[in-house]
């Protein structure tokens, strides 16, 4: 019928645009540390100008926060994968802010299961 065609239209939709973006956070993900690093740096710099025991602490944070979300994504479970993608794409490269999303999600998740 014509409304289940919508439907199937507007999943197959869905599911293009979720594969996008699945394809965006793997990009962060995969990216060389080197480049990641020249991100996090260039970002510091912008927020903190002069102000370099900020740019530092920042880069320190942002770094670690990244090798987190490299260790997490590495044994996730496919349900933590799309909690992972979820936190990519709304937080980009502000690692601390992924890595802290991903807990929280993780968390609820887990809370959830339990009732």
């Amino acid at each position: 019928s014509k409304i289940e065609s919508n439907t199937i239209l507007e999943q197959d939709r869905n599911y293009r645009e979720k594969a996008k973006e699945r394809q965006k956070t793997d990009d962060v993900v995969i990216a060389t540390p080197t480049s990641v690093e020249q991100r996090i740096k260039a970002a510091a710099i912008v927020s903190w100008k002069t102000d370099y025991s900020m740019v530092n602490y920042q880069i320190k944070k942002q770094t670690e926060a990244y090798h987190e979300l490299i260790r997490l994504r590495s044994s996730a479970s496919s349900t933590t994968k799309i909690i992972i993608d979820n936190a990519l794409t709304t937080w980009g490269d502000d690692f601390t802010m992924v890595v802290y999303e991903i807990n929280k999600q993780t968390k609820a998740k887990s809370n959830l299961d339990r009732r």
